[in-house]
């Protein structure tokens, strides 16, 4: 039986998201909100039940960023939801 995304999963992804700061590098705080705003869109995605939108979003981000994807529920979304 395949994978499901989990509310448990959700809520794990929604605490990274607002753990994910700048480190005070005014220079890089741009590039922080930018990152949020990315993964705030991946979750919406996975909240409205827009899968595809979520999958796109994550897939196109830098890897230190997509690292604030949980591992479960990206090889979930990965491995469940890519056929």
């Amino acid at each position: 039986m395949a994978k499901k995304i989990t509310a448990k999963m959700i809520a794990k992804f929604e605490k990274a998201i607002k753990a994910w700061k700048d480190d005070g590098d005014e220079e890089m705080a741009p590039t922080y909100v930018i990152d949020r705003c990315h993964l705030r869109s991946a979750l919406d995605g996975l909240q409205t039940g827009n899968i595809k939108h979520a999958k796109d979003v994550i897939s196109r981000l830098d890897t230190i960023v997509r690292d604030q994807v949980p591992t479960d529920l990206y090889d979930t979304l990965f491995d469940a939801y890519d056929k």
